[in-house]
């Protein structure tokens, strides 16, 4: 992926973070899931990461571990790709 494109979602990424963890902002989980998911789109792994417990606990969004573990398999489908590459 594009550095250009990562550095355009990690500042949402981590708005995420803080929205989700209540840091300098009120905690607010619909928000981070929000953010989370625009992060997930651009294919940034942190962001299916955080999304992916977010199912798995049911905050913010309907649980759902089968949504919990796409994530997790997606992120782990997309590092075998970049390995075929190096």
């Amino acid at each position: 992926m594009p550095q250009s494109v990562l550095r355009d979602h990690l500042p949402r990424f981590q708005l995420g973070l803080l929205y989700h963890k209540g840091r300098g902002v009120p905690t607010n989980v619909d928000r981070a899931v929000e953010l989370y998911k625009l992060s997930v789109a651009a294919g940034y792994s942190c962001a299916h990461n955080n999304l992916s417990g977010m199912y798995r606990d049911g905050k913010g969004v309907t649980q759902s571990i089968a949504k919990a573990l796409w994530l997790v398999h997606q992120v782990l489908e997309d590092d075998g790709k970049l390995m075929e590459l190096h």
